[in-house]
């Protein structure tokens, strides 16, 4: 079959307020050859008066004289800006149950690991918390988008998991704050049913607490339901402010467990 091979360079920047970096991927161009896009590559490197936004490049190799759509692509490639390969994922994404498993020497990363996860224009900040099927794993069904790791991102948003490709995962770059890091490491613990361990304080500190009230109206106390931290009202008001609610160890006179409370409110 023939292809072609399209060159692709990722940039980043640097996102304010937010836990993701904002990421753009530009067309350099299209060539015969890996050893044409190597060269491409490394030429627009060095001539680009911007290249200190360019992360890595992508190779995606697309077959010619394809039916008229959607492209899927034959092969897609990393590189770093220097020209070397960062991963590769070699199956033909138009086909079906073509896939075997990926090798476990070519596993770059291992359960718990910290990385970026790059997702349409978004690169996140994730854990790793399952890596792509092996061989030795025997599934029965397999296809191009099974080489994937599942990832918790650091987002505050909802967004549970993604599955990205090894040639959307990269090492991480950046610090990380420790308040990140404690979120990500319990929500590990949590998708591997570890949630007796958990700090459930650290994800309601990205994700935002889980409110219940006493009351549907006029309330006078609240709990977290996610992580049991309590306040009580000096007088009645309806909203978490800072002038009206302050933070308790306990309700004065409510014997209940922190259970029972958080059944009950959460009939309201």
């Amino acid at each position: 079959m023939k292809s072609i091979f399209r060159l692709e360079e990722i940039r980043s920047y640097d996102s304010e307020g937010h836990w993701y970096r904002d990421a753009s991927i530009g067309i350099v161009g299209h060539y015969s050859s890996l050893e044409k896009v190597m060269e491409a590559m490394l030429k627009n490197g060095s001539e680009a008066w911007d290249a200190e936004e360019i992360m890595a490049y992508m190779v995606k190799e697309i077959a010619v004289d394809g039916e008229i759509g959607e492209v899927s692509w034959l092969s897609v490639r990393t590189y770093d800006t220097q020209g070397t390969l960062i991963d590769e994922c070699l199956q033909d994404y138009n086909l079906c149950n073509q896939f075997e498993g990926r090798n476990r020497e070519a596993i770059r990363f291992k359960i718990g690991d910290i990385v970026e996860a790059l997702e349409g224009r978004r690169l996140y900040t994730a854990i790793v918390s399952a890596l792509p099927p092996t061989p030795d794993d025997h599934f029965p069904i397999l296809d191009a988008l099974d080489d994937c790791y599942l990832v918790l991102p650091l987002d505050a948003t909802g967004l549970d998991h993604l599955h990205i490709a090894p040639t959307h995962t990269f090492t991480l770059q950046h610090l990380i704050e420790k308040e990140g890091l404690d979120y990500l490491r319990n929500r590990l613990l949590i998708y591997q049913g570890r949630q007796d361990e958990t700090d459930m304080w650290s994800i309601c500190a990205i994700e935002g607490h889980q409110y219940l009230y006493n009351f549907a109206s006029m309330p006078s106390k609240c709990i977290c339901s996610r992580c049991h931290q309590k306040w009580k009202a000096d007088y009645r008001g309806d909203l978490i402010q800072g002038e009206i609610w302050h933070e308790v160890d306990a309700f004065e006179g409510d014997t209940r467990t922190n259970e029972k409370i958080i059944k009950v409110w959460s009939g309201h």
